[in-house]
């Protein structure tokens, strides 16, 4: 669990209980992911996470998508019409990377492979807002600088940070039979195991 929290956000079983979740103090959501739908072909995370951001707008809660992949591959029709579903759906879009990201401009950036630098930059996007409850994947350590940074009392002071459990990297390797890791995969699997170890609340769809 990270350390210095004073979040108030309901626990999980709360948010199954109309009468709890009612009187609940918390109302701004925001679920961090590089992968949705609208945006890219998604996989599972995409899925759940698109319909936990519906369920909660339907709840009531403020709910935004902040898209942590990268940008170069969506067009401006296709942001444009992303935004505009989610927005009917009550559901706010936005960027962690600017428009027209992509690998190249990772040389720029430190960290600068996409996994660790998704992870960072999520946090300098996340950190001066003031959000109930962030909620992040495990896959890849998206959530690690910013559990982190809870942890030391840097930030997030009075939000919860909870992850949602889907596949690790570690699990895909070794169902593919990999015989090796690279030193960038081993670093994955670590950031992977301290974003499940030290968020205030793990879920699994």
């Amino acid at each position: 669990m990270a350390g210095g929290s004073n979040s108030k956000f309901p626990g999980i079983k709360a948010l199954t209980d109309g009468k709890q979740i009612a009187s609940a103090p918390a109302q701004k959501v925001c679920i961090a992911t590089p992968d949705y739908v609208f945006l890219i072909k998604n996989g599972g995370i995409g899925t759940s996470f698109h319909h936990t951001a519906c369920i909660l707008s339907e709840m009531g809660f403020d709910v935004t998508v902040l898209f942590c992949g990268l940008t170069d591959h969506l067009s401006t029709s296709l942001v444009k019409d992303a935004t505009h579903k989610l927005s009917k759906l009550g559901i706010s879009l936005e960027f962690a990377f600017d428009s027209d990201f992509g690998d190249e401009d990772l040389d720029n950036l430190h960290p600068n492979d996409i996994f660790t630098a998704a992870s960072y930059t999520a946090y300098q996007r996340l950190k001066d807002h003031d959000f109930d409850l962030i909620l992040f994947p495990e896959w890849r350590g998206l959530a690690y600088y910013s559990l982190f940074a809870k942890d030391q009392g840097l930030a997030f002071r009075r939000t919860a940070i909870w992850v949602q459990t889907h596949s690790s990297s570690l699990w895909h390797a070794l169902m593919n039979q990999q015989p090796a890791f690279a030193e960038l995969a081993a670093k994955i699997f670590l950031m992977e195991r301290k974003s499940t170890s030290m968020e205030e609340d793990v879920e699994s769809p």
